[in-house]
């Protein structure tokens, strides 16, 4: 059993994270963490696995255990029961490609090279990486990165299972994988606890729990997304498109077979499809980051991207820093987030920032890498509302995007797969 009692943390700074939670994970319960960006589940389960405070620094009182193991005193026992995730999947992986990441864990344990194979393919097939088990895992999609960490954890067995917003990255197919793995966890009687803002996890917890500071049981209630644009809503000429437009990665195959997508001065212009189909090669073409093999681009516009990690973004430690740096102010949506030291906002805090930068560079082509992952359901909503107030504000905004409630925000909506786009 996972024990936590009267669990208090807090950072160096002072800001206190976790205030008086307490909560326990029996062997074949799935337990959700839900609650606002900021509210203290990352912390929560690092501070079960032991990163808090052995690995990131911090003040722990009240009472941690794994199967009677504090993980504060003994790490290395709480690490053979425990498997971690984090929200970041490039930081998740270890290995140069999805067989050595799953097999990594069973290496350091001086695991037999034939039963290691087998088990790290097993955990490949297991979420979906079957025929990309040799590729360089920086030729992957965001992704098929959580799906490579996740099997890396899963080869390794472990008791119990911690995982940090596992559907943040996903189309709907491997969120649906997730979720029969996660059915197939418990019912092996393993415990899992996950960090998670999407209401499909919620649907599967034994226990919920609402965290903001401390632990309440339940989950939140859900936030609508705002209303579409009405069609009044006036859209100029174009600044953006693309024409059979052909690309790859060195040494790669074509990602890109001929996409072609135009976007307009006004609108919202989604870009959906599964993982790996190329979204945000589009967007790294649009750009002008990756150059096309084949076909034509043309900008109207200067364009801004805001890319899958926020804070290549950054160069100094906040967001206010940052702004005052270039002599602007934060805009009023973004002020909750303006002071919080970057290296320590959540991945939903984080993009927040980034958005609020981009959307202030003077630019007004906004090239957006899937802007709500890792955003709980009320920073969902702003972003929505941004995004739909950037656009009546003359910008042309692209976005990637798995969420198909804001996808059907988009005045036109392409979807990318095959190397091909659609208009849906």
């Amino acid at each position: 059993m996972i024990r936590v009692e009267g669990l208090r943390v807090t950072y160096p700074d002072g800001y206190t994270a976790l205030e008086r939670a307490s909560l326990t994970v029996e062997p074949g319960e799935i337990v959700v963490l839900a609650g606002p960006n900021g509210g203290g589940k990352t912390t929560l389960l690092r501070a079960i696995a032991g990163i808090i405070p052995n690995y990131i620094q911090a003040s722990v009182e009240g009472r941690v255990e794994v199967d009677g193991v504090d993980p504060r005193r003994d790490p290395q026992g709480a690490h053979q029961l425990l498997g971690v995730t984090q929200q970041d999947p490039v930081a998740q992986v270890a290995g140069p490609t999805p067989l050595l990441e799953a097999g990594l864990a069973l290496a350091l344990r001086g695991t037999p090279r034939q039963v290691l194979l087998e088990r790290a393919r097993r955990a490949l097939s297991l979420v979906g990486l079957e025929g990309l088990e040799h590729r360089p895992v920086t030729r992957l999609s965001t992704g098929q990165l959580v799906r490579t960490g996740l099997a890396g954890v899963l080869s390794g067995d472990p008791q119990y299972l911690l995982l940090d917003e596992p559907t943040g990255h996903l189309d709907s197919q491997g969120s649906r994988v997730l979720a029969d793995i996660l059915r197939e966890l418990r019912a092996r009687g393993k415990g899992v606890v996950v960090a998670s803002h999407d209401p499909r996890i919620w649907a599967l917890a034994d226990k919920c729990y609402t965290v903001d500071r401390s632990l309440a049981e339940g989950c939140p209630s859900l936030p609508p997304l705002p209303e579409r644009p009405p069609e009044s809503m006036k859209s100029g000429g174009v600044v953006l498109e693309l024409r059979d437009v052909w690309a790859s990665y060195p040494g790669g195959p074509p990602v890109l077979r001929g996409v072609s997508l135009e976007a307009r001065s006004g609108e919202l212009t989604a870009i959906t499809g599964p993982n790996g189909a190329g979204k945000t090669t589009v967007l790294l073409v649009a750009s002008g980051i990756l150059k096309p093999s084949r076909g034509r681009i043309a900008f109207r516009e200067r364009p801004a991207l805001l890319p899958a990690d926020p804070l290549l973004l950054f160069s100094r430690g906040t967001l206010r820093e940052e702004l005052e740096e270039q002599g602007r102010r934060v805009p009023q949506w973004a002020l909750g987030v303006a002071d919080k030291p970057l290296l320590r906002a959540s991945g939903g805090e984080l993009r927040l920032a980034a958005l609020a930068l981009v959307a202030g560079s003077g630019r007004r082509l906004l090239l957006v890498d899937e802007p709500t992952v890792g955003l709980d359901p009320w920073n969902r909503r702003s972003i929505a509302e941004v995004l739909l107030g950037l656009a009546g504000e003359g910008y042309a905004v692209v976005y990637t995007t798995h969420d198909d409630e804001l996808a059907s925000l988009a005045n036109r909506v392409y979807v990318v797969e095959g190397g091909v786009a659609r208009r849906a």
